[in-house]
């Protein structure tokens, strides 16, 4: 699922193929968001990403939440 917000900015549903993005981000920028995103010092290798953004992916209906990212002109957003 994506949502347009402005011609250059998404935001779309977390897919698996997003956790490498994902993960460089939170390595690039550990300091600031562990202030407050009690997972960053869990995370420590890409492999942690992306068994979270798979859990989100495969998680079953019950369980099910939609997760999204922001993408500009085609690259996550930090």
């Amino acid at each position: 699922m994506k949502i347009e917000i402005t011609e250059n900015i998404q935001l779309r549903q977390i897919q698996s193929e997003d956790a490498s993005a994902l993960f460089e981000l939170i390595d690039s920028e550990r300091e600031f968001l562990g202030q407050w995103l009690p997972f960053v010092p869990l995370t420590k290798v890409v492999s942690d990403t992306e068994a979270y953004v798979l859990s989100l992916v495969n998680a079953p209906l019950t369980n099910f939440e939609y997760v999204f990212t922001i993408w500009e002109s085609e690259k996550i957003m930090d």
